[in-house]
């Protein structure tokens, strides 16, 4: 099915050499998630909340960002690339779709949402973050807004938002991720 802001739907990538970590011994399991938290990359990757394990990052039919609940080989589940910042900042990193190519995870008044590249200065800055150490734990991570230092990704209610950081356990923890390899 196709949509018009963004093209056609395309089925979910799995990228070859990332297995599925519960058919692979621990030692490999533990190596390729070490290789997912290296940064940038292009393998494709999931984000799962620290705080909610059995959520991760979505992408719903809307293309708001949400955090939902984690369904094995679910095809509507978000897969990402991530790769060096739209914007071109030193050490930051964009989120590019891997079911809709050539889109990528920006704010808009502040709540995420997958959109389709655009040229513009905006949307670059949008849509580039600084990958910091997990504000909960540090073999976690947290990302930092280009354009607004000092706003992290962070969900609340479910949905994901650019908010100011603050002073409290909650917000650490729901500021802070866990990369894994998709599929």
């Amino acid at each position: 099915m196709a949509n018009p802001r963004i093209g056609p739907a395309l089925p979910l990538v799995l990228v070859l050499g990332v297995g599925c970590a519960a058919h692979e011994p621990p030692a490999a399991s533990e190596e390729r998630r070490a290789e997912a938290r290296a940064a940038p990359t292009e393998m494709a990757v999931s984000l799962r909340s620290f705080n909610y394990p059995d959520r991760g990052v979505r992408v719903e039919p809307t293309f708001m960002v949400a955090l939902a609940p984690v369904a094995e080989g679910d095809p509507d589940f978000a897969a990402f690339r991530v790769v060096p910042g739209l914007d071109g900042s030193p050490g930051s990193v964009s989120f590019e779709s891997v079911q809709f190519p050539g889109a990528y995870l920006r704010h808009q008044d502040l709540q995420l949402k997958l959109h389709p590249h655009v040229d513009a200065p905006r949307y670059l800055k949008d849509a580039s973050f600084v990958r910091r150490p997990g504000l909960a734990v540090r073999h976690g991570v947290s990302f930092e807004s280009v354009n607004y230092p000092g706003h992290h990704i962070r969900h609340r209610g479910f949905m994901l938002y650019l908010d100011p950081l603050e002073d409290s356990e909650v917000y650490s923890a729901d500021a802070t991720f866990l990369v894994v390899p998709a599929g």
